[in-house]
């Protein structure tokens, strides 16, 4: 599953470059879930039978040019399905389905649960998002969304190991008896605000 985070923060999905890029292998026998994060300023050549710009461009660019309001992209799924063509022709990795999250939906999500409970193995600091801590910390929806965007002095590897942290803090969060009584109610709130090809 290719699950991508974007940076739209309108409504909808209209644009958007792909900020999150994670390749998520599901086991449903064995009950585990494998996750690669993917930098998004590698450069990748575009398959051009089916992306109508020039490459070489930014893996995070894949997704803008497929997105309905770009329009650069003939195959289905607009952005996700340009996206997962680009990994697929530069990786030979292909992604059965997709999700896709934007900022707005990504902050109200994980306002819904609660919040998270992040432990950071060093403490963070950003002149624009803040500061963080080393150590556990509660998060809102606006302080998760900031911690994982963090760049400014830091490496992009170290961007995707703030996104990771959050993403298991979600998922810790998501596997508690209180919280999985909950997931009807969250369906239901959140069904049309993710983008994806899943029912």
């Amino acid at each position: 599953v290719l699950l991508v985070g974007i940076d739209y923060q309108g409504d909808g999905y209209l644009y958007g470059l792909a900020d999150v890029i994670r390749l998520a292998r599901i086991d449903f026998i064995n009950g585990t879930i494998n996750m690669i994060g993917i930098p998004r300023d590698l450069l990748v050549d575009v398959p051009e039978q089916s992306l109508s710009v020039e490459g070489p461009i930014k893996l995070n660019q894949a997704y803008l040019f497929g997105t309905k309001g770009m329009g650069h992209y003939s195959g289905s799924g607009f952005g996700a399905g340009s996206l997962a063509e680009v990994i697929q022709y530069n990786f030979g990795v292909s992604a059965d389905h997709y999700g896709v999250i934007n900022f707005d939906t990504f902050v109200k999500f994980i306002d819904a649960i609660g919040g998270i409970e992040v432990d950071l193995p060093q403490a963070v600091t950003d002149p624009i998002s803040g500061n963080f801590p080393a150590g556990k910390q509660w998060l809102s929806g606006d302080r998760a969304l900031k911690l994982a965007r963090i760049r400014t002095l830091y490496s992009d590897a170290f961007r995707v190991s703030n996104q990771t942290i959050i993403m298991r803090a979600v998922l810790n969060k998501m596997m508690t008896p209180s919280m999985i009584l909950k997931v009807p109610g969250l369906l239901i709130r959140f069904k049309d605000a993710f983008l994806t090809d899943l029912s």
